[in-house]
């Protein structure tokens, strides 16, 4: 039976074959800026074939490796301008979850988080550390002998409970009697007590702890794979350097005062948009520069509607959707607002060791028992991290609106938001905050009129010009 049963319980390891992991073509960052389609999410598996030999963390490693080697980076850390880090996490549901977009998206978060933690690490590390060994023996000696009355607690009231008890048992067993019942073959034998004849321990506690600025971190590129049965993981490259830290500082300083640098033109933010398959493969926050040479700060955020079940109105499909605006909203704000000032703890317990023991047991009638020798291993690890940001930033705006898309791989529907900060949209919502609001009046509401027309969409005409604004 138990062969029966470990059988079933065994699970098969999924893995992926190194043919099914494929790089998309890695960006090479230069100045902040992205080529290309931008710091993209490389989809480390795109075939859905049978599992091979590799898994899947094995192959995001692999990825960031190459990435990192393939571009200016390696070099730059090397000369110490900035510093990399990598973090992993796995999806923790099936793409077969109707959850899973929400899941994926806490993935990045706590891939991210990894990587900010490892940052701290290296900055600076507080362990206090402990080692004890313990060992005893009393091999030589006889076994305490059995004490009936060890279990039970002194004092007045236990006293008073255990002849309440005394007189209920001696009452229930004359009523056992005259029903022609034997009390004994309802009496329980107590337990036997357990002698420890010989102990050889050994136990190791570190802890560690890191405080740090987080401020000028950036995900600078994100992968994702899959062993072709619907289980995912995410990887995050994190970057940080001065030159990003003493930017993020400036963002929030300078009131938007900042001199657009030609050299430094790229493309216009709009374009991040027209790629929808590069959209789904985007998190976290990006510094980049507009078509002028103007530092711009994009954050990405990615949610999906929470699933109620079939049924339902429009009202309610309108409802959940507005709050996964709100939340993949959130999760962009939340990057954005980390990269320009954030402060984080990190400590991690761990607990290590093992035990021998050797016993035995006296029993009721005083015999003598031995126990098949005890040994244990000591395995504990328990991690804390937590990362704090309060900015107050100006200007920032979503990027061209909502977009939805289904995911490459698995067909699920994302919802997703775009958030951008840019010197002249603070400098331009300054401005409106500086300005006397003029007089207003108020208009008496109209009643509406549901529609009767067939489901679509409608647009006024334009009646103001460009240059009107």
């Amino acid at each position: 039976m138990m062969n029966r049963l470990s059988r079933r319980m065994i699970l098969p390891i999924l893995l992926v074959s190194p043919s099914v992991l494929r790089a998309q073509p890695a960006s090479s960052p230069s100045d902040g800026r992205s080529s290309g389609q931008g710091d993209e999410v490389s989809a480390a598996a795109r075939a859905s074939g049978a599992p091979g030999t590799h898994n899947v963390a094995a192959a995001i490693e692999q990825q960031m490796t190459d990435y990192i080697r393939g571009s200016p980076l390696q070099e730059l850390q090397t000369k110490g301008t900035i510093t990399i880090v990598r973090g992993i996490a796995d999806v923790r549901v099936n793409a077969s979850n109707r959850d899973w977009v929400r899941f994926r998206s806490t993935a990045y978060e706590r891939a991210y988080t990894d990587a900010q933690a490892k940052f701290l690490e290296s900055q600076g590390l507080r362990i206090a550390a402990q080692a004890s060994n313990d060992y005893f023996s009393a091999g030589g000696e006889e076994p305490p002998p059995f004490n009936a009355g060890a279990a039970q607690a002194p004092g007045q009231m236990n006293d008073l409970f255990r002849k309440l008890a005394g007189l209920a048992n001696a009452q229930i067993d004359q009523l056992l009697r005259e029903a022609s019942l034997d009390p004994r073959q309802y009496e329980v034998a107590p337990p036997p007590q357990r002698a420890v004849m010989l102990r050889d321990s050994y136990r190791r506690s570190t802890v560690r702890r890191a405080l740090g600025e987080l401020s000028g971190m950036i995900a600078c590129k994100t992968f994702e794979g899959h062993d072709g049965q619907g289980n995912f993981q995410i990887g995050v490259v994190g970057v940080i350097s001065q030159r990003l830290t003493d930017f993020a500082a400036d963002v929030l300083r300078r009131r938007g005062d900042f001199t657009p640098n030609p050299a430094n033109a790229g493309e216009s933010p709009e374009t991040i948009l027209d790629n929808k398959d590069d959209l789904v493969r985007q998190f976290g926050a990006r510094r980049i520069f507009d078509a002028e040479g103007y530092p711009v700060i994009i954050a990405f955020g990615q949610w999906a509607s929470a699933n109620l079940g079939a049924g339902g109105s429009a009202a309610r499909t309108n409802a959940l959707e507005r709050a996964a605006i709100s939340q993949a909203r959130a999760m962009a704000d939340t990057q954005l607002s980390f990269f320009l000032s954030s402060q984080a703890a990190f400590e991690t317990d761990n607990r290590a060791g093992d035990i021998y023991e050797a016993a035995v047991s006296r029993m009721p009638d005083n015999s003598v028992l031995p126990e098949a020798d005890g040994i244990a291993i000591i395995d504990r690890v328990r991690e804390r991290y937590q990362a704090t940001s309060n900015v107050n930033i100006v200007g920032l705006a979503d990027l061209g609106g909502v977009w939805r898309h289904k995911h490459p791989v698995t067909g699920a529907d994302i919802i997703g938001v775009v958030r951008i900060w840019s010197p002249r949209a603070e400098q331009a919502a300054r401005a409106r905050q500086e300005r006397p609001a003029p007089a207003t009046q108020v208009l008496q509401p109209q009643q509406a009129v549901p529609p009767a027309a067939p489901p679509g969409t409608e647009s006024g005409r334009s009646l103001m010009r460009a240059r009107d604004f």
